[in-house]
């Protein structure tokens, strides 16, 4: 496992998907959710959201859920 985060924001324009976007990190990704500000310890956490203004940014613990996260809904 990587102890760095690979994460993408998103803008406003998606922010009505945010709740069908966490259920899905729930789902395929495991324990996460809102956080202030990007992880500096992920403990039991694989995926942390934050967001400012309406631009949410999804981090991910490992890359592979990044890049199943970018399948879905990039």
């Amino acid at each position: 496992m990587s102890d760095t985060a690979s994460w993408i924001t998103f803008g406003k324009d998606r922010y009505h998907q945010q709740h069908e976007i966490t259920a899905w990190c729930r789902e395929y990704v495991g324990h996460g959710g809102w956080t202030g500000d990007m992880p500096t310890s992920w403990e039991a956490r694989s995926w942390a959201m934050y967001g400012m203004f309406g631009n949410i940014t999804y981090a991910f613990k490992e890359s592979k859920h990044l890049t199943a996260f970018l399948l879905r809904w990039a």
